[in-house]
């Protein structure tokens, strides 16, 4: 039998509810309260830091660009120098791993408050653009002038008008949206994403995650010029604050001083890189699909654009990659349903040829150790690359099969006796 309800119990239950109405009504105003005020104090903050952020990297492009008028940024420093000045990097780096005086050790020279020795200068670019054919013959001696061995490499690059009209628009779209109309070089919004998207990582992993994607196609070349050469002839670069600091002055130098055409023609020669050592769209497409670039088709193209996010030939990751991005891409080729999805099945079932490589070319053998060096605390260094191992841009599995060298060139290492054939221009 039930029993009827206290007298005034359906009072006291609505007298709660509207209590607890009242309270979630003062907890929503007071939520909306600090979301305002958290916009009205954010907006103008983040305009303030991105009008500081991008004050700060523009001025200093400017004074790069004024230390480089006036011939004081370092024309040996990083990779694009390397590549440059082939001959005149392997004789400093022979005669740095021969010398015991400490004469070339790493000096910095400060110029208007600039260490300009920790910047490439500026005329790599137009000097790389130049060069269409690199057909390297270097001969090694020893001491004596008895050969060690010769090493031969080549890497052709294209003019800008050469590349695929797809292939371009389809890195532009994917890799940098906004980079034939970004005057700056660089992307603090990029900057802000990126920060964004590493604090749920850091949460979950409870240590702090890189920021990533960050990179303007201006920063990526920055990049490379920053980078050095290690002992097997691979591209190393430090992932420090400092680093990523002096990129961004020099992106930005960069894209005051260049073109975007000009900076990509560098990019897509000599930034984006493959398997078996192909550096290089023009290398790339004849090494992987036998083809020229003019050959290429859209599926071709389109895989290449996204292959530069790992820089080697992942089929899977690189083509679940263009199945990602082909929104982006077809929307900016202008392609219907139909031929976006012709071309993601063509990606599918795309084949790779293996590039030829020549055999390695060995002169005068001597009996004595493999490793030309003058010991580990001089050339093992990561900025002091073996290039009697593996000349720039030679493939891994074609680097040197040094024959064994006199007992000379065991406690000398490299000669300065170094001869290069030139690559037409």
């Amino acid at each position: 039998m039930l029993r009827p309800p206290p007298q005034g119990c359906e009072a006291g239950s609505f007298v709660r509810i509207s209590e607890d109405a009242a309270a979630l009504k003062k907890l929503l105003i007071v939520s909306l309260i600090i979301v305002a005020a958290v916009a009205v104090c954010g907006v103008p903050a983040y305009y303030g830091a991105k009008y500081a952020f991008n004050s700060y990297f523009e001025g200093w492009g400017g004074k790069l660009i004024d230390l480089e008028n006036r011939g004081l940024l370092s024309r040996e420093y990083g990779a694009g120098w390397q590549d440059v000045l082939m001959v005149k990097a392997m004789e400093l780096e022979a005669r740095r791993i021969t010398d015991t005086s400490g004469e070339f050790g790493e000096g910095q020279r400060i110029v208007d408050g600039v260490e300009v020795s920790d910047f490439p200068s500026l005329a790599v670019v137009r000097l790389l653009n130049e060069v269409r054919e690199y057909s390297n013959t270097i001969l090694i001696t020893d001491r004596a002038d008895r050969p060690i061995t010769r090493i031969k490499t080549d890497h052709r690059r294209a003019k800008m008008a050469e590349f695929p009209k797809t292939l371009v628009t389809a890195l532009i779209a994917a890799e940098d949206k906004h980079y034939m109309d970004n005057p700056l070089g660089f992307s603090f919004d990029s900057f802000v994403r990126a920060f964004a998207n590493a604090v749920p990582a850091t949460v979950k992993k409870l240590r702090p995650a890189a920021p990533r994607g960050t990179s303007t196609i201006t920063q990526q070349v920055a990049k490379l010029f920053m980078s050095r050469l290690d002992e097997a002839g691979q591209r190393r670069v430090s992932n420090t604050v400092n680093r990523k600091t002096r990129e961004l002055k020099l992106a930005a130098a960069l894209r005051k001083m260049y073109t975007p055409e000009e900076i990509l023609e560098v990019y897509m020669n000599h930034a984006v890189t493959s398997d078996h050592g192909l550096i290089g769209y023009k290398d790339i497409a004849r090494g992987l699909f036998g083809k020229e670039l003019g050959e290429l088709t859209d599926a071709e193209c389109v895989y290449l654009a996204r292959m530069v996010k790992w820089g080697r030939n992942l089929k899977p990751k690189i083509a679940a990659q263009c199945h990602i991005d082909m929104g982006r891409m077809g929307d900016a080729l202008g392609w219907d349903d139909a031929k976006r999805a012709a071309v993601l099945a063509q990606i599918d079932t795309l084949t790779f040829a293996r590039p030829k490589r020549p055999p390695p070319r060995v002169l005068a053998p001597h009996p004595a150790p493999q490793r030309l060096q003058r010991g580990a605390d001089r050339a093992d260094g990561p900025h002091r690359p073996q290039f009697a191992r593996q000349a720039q841009g030679e493939p891994h599995d074609q680097a040197l099969h040094r024959p064994p060298a006199s007992e000379d060139a065991r406690k000398i290492g490299l000669r300065e006796g170094l001869r290069r054939g030139h690559g037409d221009r």
